[in-house]
């Protein structure tokens, strides 16, 4: 049962006498508990987790960042050690975990557990201490269009984010859209944003030209509307960053940018090395460019510069 094997598969003996149920019937009927469909139809994954991958540890340790931070939003009411200022480990996070499925029970989620918090707790160091504001709105008005909306990450020292991870390229897009919003809105303070991942900490110059920099994503995204934009989260900011080394006087001939693009947008699995994830994993892009060469289409290299090069010209790290 435990393998996923039909008892009949598995060799149950059939138990006889007495007119009650052999050991197969026993089976059969334990089985179908067991593996039993949702109601949907689908069947019920059972299996327990035995290691702590993905967006699940990702999801753990931001979590227990944020606790020693103090933050609102992973406080618990009913935890009497949860002085996440005081960043103490407690039972309660352990036991929270568990309940929601994202370590495993016993002793090996225990010893899971301690290797997040130790990389939390890490990490939290290096995030300054911050009280979180109210969001603010803004209206942005440009050359044929309109924006509306709440600024998050907004704190008491600055625009600030922060991710237990390695900064992914829609994280800096998404902190520079938040810039530009902020200095065309002029509500930017004298202090410049902060992003801070496990791997960098990068903040921005203001630009001289929000407005029009905000056209060209506004333009992007209304082509994005009308049919799949060759725009990849991976594939195009490798292409961008590396068109802006070749620019360089100061650094040698390298690969071609669309050879960096095409091993950015399929990702890259190499034993021994840190995995990281590509364009072509995404479903969704597999069927909206099925049967083509997305990184070939017209305007794969235009709309890579045109979104990442004032990005990359105004981007500044900091981190280690």
């Amino acid at each position: 049962l435990g393998l996923g094997h039909h008892p009949a598969e598995a060799g149950w003996p059939e138990v006889g006498g007495g007119g009650g149920a052999g050991g197969g019937e026993v089976a059969e009927v334990l089985w179908g508990q067991v593996n039993a469909p949702a109601e949907d139809g689908a069947a019920v994954d059972n299996a327990e987790p035995f290691a702590v991958e993905g967006l699940d540890a990702y999801g753990a340790r931001q979590w227990l960042v944020e606790r020693r931070l103090g933050s609102d939003d992973a406080a618990d009411p009913g935890d009497p050690a949860g002085d996440a200022s005081g960043g103490k480990r407690s039972p309660f996070e352990l036991r929270w975990l568990q309940a929601r499925g994202e370590l495993p029970p016993g002793a090996l989620g225990a010893a899971l557990y301690l290797r997040l918090v130790r990389r939390a707790e890490t990490f939290a160091r290096r995030v300054p201490r911050h009280r979180r504001l109210e969001p603010p709105t803004v209206a942005v008005e440009g050359h044929g269009f309109r924006l509306v909306g709440r600024l998050q990450n907004a704190t008491d020292i600055g625009p600030l984010s922060y991710r237990c991870a390695r900064l992914r390229p829609r994280d800096r897009l998404r902190a520079w859209i938040e810039h530009l919003l902020r200095r065309a809105a002029e509500t930017e303070t004298s202090t410049p944003p902060r992003l801070i991942g496990e791997d960098r900490e990068i903040t921005f110059a203001p630009p001289q030209d929000p407005l029009e920099l905000l056209g060209d994503l506004v333009a992007g995204y209304r082509l994005g509307l009308q049919g799949p934009l060759p725009f990849f989260e991976y594939g195009s900011s490798a292409y961008a960053e590396r068109c802006a080394e070749a620019a360089d006087p100061r650094r040698r001939a390298g690969t071609p940018p669309l050879d960096v693009a095409r091993r950015a947008f399929e990702g890259e699995r190499r034993p021994g090395r840190v995995r990281r994830p590509g364009d072509a994993e995404d479903p969704w892009i597999r069927l909206a460019f099925r049967g083509a060469a997305p990184l070939e289409l017209p305007g794969f290299g235009t709309w890579a510069e045109r979104i990442w090069r004032p990005l990359l010209e105004h981007e500044q790290e900091s981190g280690p």
